[in-house]
């Protein structure tokens, strides 16, 4: 149902065929054999967005969306253009240029979330809020 990426390990959300209705986190490294046990897709009736929101993987350190406001260049201003952190992200250029833009946008304060904008360095540059700051400098030391 899908994958997380922390810190170069990868968890595989899924199911297992004796409780089809409960999403649980598998990581990969420890696999040793998969097989096929459904031909399709097999669908739940559990909801997935509420399963992360449970913080059941641990990455979400708020537990309430934060609005955050963002400078960012460059490739990161490339990929946020494209992709967005959340539906009420609001993304405009900084200048005719298009190196730099501002971004606003609701999410939850997470280790994905702070690793995607340390990772990027100098693109970028975030302004708020206090507690996304904070807690990138926590990462940072």
């Amino acid at each position: 149902h899908g994958l997380i990426v922390r810190d170069y390990i990868h968890y595989l959300v899924a199911t297992k065929a004796e409780s089809p209705d409960k999403f649980q986190l598998f990581k990969l490294s420890k696999m040793k054999k998969v097989e096929e046990t459904y031909k399709k897709f097999q669908k739940t009736n559990s909801d997935l967005s509420a399963y992360f929101k449970s913080n059941a993987s641990g990455f979400i350190l708020i537990d309430k969306p934060q609005k955050i406001e963002l400078t960012v260049g460059g490739p990161l201003a490339s990929l946020l253009s494209e992709n967005k952190l959340s539906e009420d992200q609001i993304f405009n250029w900084e200048d005719g240029e298009m190196k730099w833009a501002e971004i606003s946008a609701t999410v939850y304060i997470s280790f994905d979330l702070i690793h995607l904008l340390t990772g990027y360095g100098k693109w970028a540059k975030v302004k708020g809020p206090a507690v996304l700051i904070d807690e990138m400098g926590k990462q940072s030391s």
